[in-house]
């Protein structure tokens, strides 16, 4: 063999050798670099849910808001929501900025359901779902979260009448807004007099906690013989009793609808006589399931039945812990 030929075979070799060694480098660092990649990011479907609430000032609002989003966090599912501030105008805007973006559902609590047919129907043309936390006659609702207004009014009248012995001069507490829900509470309330001795001296009509205590001082100064008063959502409750409490009238029976937190203190107190408890963090997850429901391609529920509980005295503290997670002091 000549030297030439060996020289020649000794770089083969060489080269051989270089090149195995390099493929195994190439795939150890491959190895490495996949087992390095970071994990993949977890998808969340393709849905956007709205929800147009009436207002965020007292409990009902906040808790009802926070388990929608809670629901819908859980099942990766995106939403917007917006605040009416309990005005009719804007609410009419914010569904149309839902509808703008195409939402894929839309929830509304209103505050004035016959202000915003129109708008809720023009979502519904587009083929959005309606899902409403309360009656909205007029609108084209998909699946309506009953809050049974009229058999809350209904009983929160047979409260005040029982209280009162069935006679004296009463006082109602209203929204300033056409709101069936609470036309329907109206109409349960009157139901529950009829047949008594109560007389309805004065209707008012305020939303805000100062607003509905003003319009009780009023009532007082031209009835200073009023002994009940029917006030049918929270804050009219504690503008009632601030009222009530600011007169030393410790005679003046009061009943209603909604448990804010501070509502169950002022029944602890002996200042609130009886409440109809709605589930605000209930009605939330409900509203949420039955927009995800409908989005599934599932059967839609006409309407969903949300609970309630009598609040007295006797079971405040209860209340407090089952509704809002907190001791009253």
């Amino acid at each position: 063999m000549s030297a030439r030929f060996k020289i020649l075979m000794a770089v083969a070799v060489a080269l051989v050798v270089a090149g195995a060694a390099l493929g195994l480098t190439l795939m150890n660092r491959s190895d490495t670099l996949e087992v390095q990649q970071p994990p993949p990011v977890e998808a969340r479907l393709p849905w956007l849910i709205g929800l147009s609430l009436h207002m965020t000032t007292d409990d009902y609002g906040v808790y009802m808001s926070k388990a929608f989003q809670e629901t819908l966090d859980a099942a990766k599912v995106d939403y917007i929501i917006t605040d009416a501030q309990h005005r009719g105008e804007k609410q009419k805007e914010d569904i149309e900025r839902h509808t703008a973006r195409r939402v894929d559902a839309l929830v509304i609590v209103p505050t004035d359901d016959q202000l915003i047919t129109q708008e809720t129907n023009k979502a519904a043309d587009l083929g959005i779902p309606i899902v409403a936390v309360t009656a909205m006659p007029g609108s084209r609702v998909t699946t309506t979260i009953l809050g049974r207004d009229r058999d809350n009014g209904l009983d929160a009248g047979r409260l005040l009448a029982q209280k009162l012995g069935g006679k004296g001069k009463v006082m109602v507490l209203n929204t300033p807004t056409d709101l069936t829900r609470l036309n329907l509470r109206l109409e349960g309330f009157r139901e529950a007099i009829q047949g008594t001795a109560l007389e309805v001296v004065a209707t008012k009509r305020s939303v805000s906690k100062e607003g509905c205590m003003a319009a009780v001082e009023e009532v007082l100064r031209e009835h200073p013989d009023l002994q009940g008063i029917f006030a049918p959502f929270g804050t009219a409750l504690i503008g009632s009793a601030s009222a009530v409490r600011a007169r030393d009238r410790k005679d003046i029976v009061i009943t209603g609808i909604d448990a804010d937190f501070e509502v169950l203190k002022l029944i602890q107190e002996g200042r609130v006589a009886a409440t109809l408890a709605q589930y605000p963090s209930e009605h939330g997850r409900l509203a949420a399931q039955a927009a995800l429901r409908i989005l599934r391609g599932e059967p839609p529920m006409p309407s969903v039945d949300a609970p309630f509980q009598v609040v007295t005295q006797e079971n405040a503290a209860a209340m407090a812990r089952e509704l809002w997670g907190r001791e009253l002091p």
